[in-house]
């Protein structure tokens, strides 16, 4: 008997019925979109972060921490080259950058 007054309740007023079904699909749209913005932004100052602060190894110089907010690039580490093959060559190490 419920069933029958709904029934009859939202086919009694098409428009009515209709505004309520465009705005809880438009409600329904803007949180998703919302959502999947949401999670991208987080997604990317994640990325971000491991890229250009921590990384997952980081290996630095110890000039290079003291100015570290400042991105010195005159504090390298010296035979990068033979430190990134002995890097390369540890048994689960997937990537050397």
């Amino acid at each position: 008997m419920l069933f029958k007054f709904a029934y009859r309740n939202v086919f009694r007023n098409k428009r009515r019925s209709f505004l309520t079904g465009l705005a809880i699909f438009f409600a329904a749209v803007v949180g998703i979109f919302s959502q999947g913005y949401i999670n991208g932004a987080i997604g990317n100052i994640i990325d971000t972060a491991i890229k250009y602060q921590s990384g997952n190894i980081r290996i630095t110089t110890e000039n290079f921490l003291k100015r570290e907010k400042f991105l010195p690039v005159d504090e390298i580490i010296d035979n990068s080259k033979e430190l990134k093959d002995k890097i390369g060559k540890i048994k689960g190490v997937s990537a050397v950058e």
